[in-house]
C-alpha cells in the first residue's frame, strides 16, 4: 500500500508516551496517524512512524491525542 493511500485511511491521532525499544522509529510526544487494521492482535496498533511507513506497535506506547488535550493522560 502506498504511503499516500495509508495516510488517507488514517482516522485517529495518537501521541507516543513511551518509546522504549523503538527509539529510532518513535519520538516521545510525537503525534502519529493510526491506520485502521482489523487483523491486529488485541493490544496492538498500526501507526505511520518516523520512517513514513505504517508498522504495528504495542498500543500501550501511545495515548490518544484527545486524552492528552483534555489532560486525562497520566504517564
Amino acid at each position: 500500500m502506498k504511503a499516500l493511500e495509508i495516510r488517507s485511511k488514517a482516522t485517529e491521532l495518537v501521541v507516543c508516551v513511551n518509546n522504549d525499544g523503538y527509539e529510532i522509529d518513535l519520538e516521545i510526544f510525537g503525534v502519529y496517524a493510526v491506520v485502521p487494521d482489523d487483523s491486529l492482535e488485541p493490544g496492538d496498533i498500526r501507526v505511520i512512524d518516523e520512517t513514513g511507513e505504517d508498522y504495528i506497535y504495542p498500543a500501550g506506547l501511545f495515548a490518544s491525542a484527545q486524552e492528552i488535550e483534555r489532560g486525562r493522560f497520566v504517564a
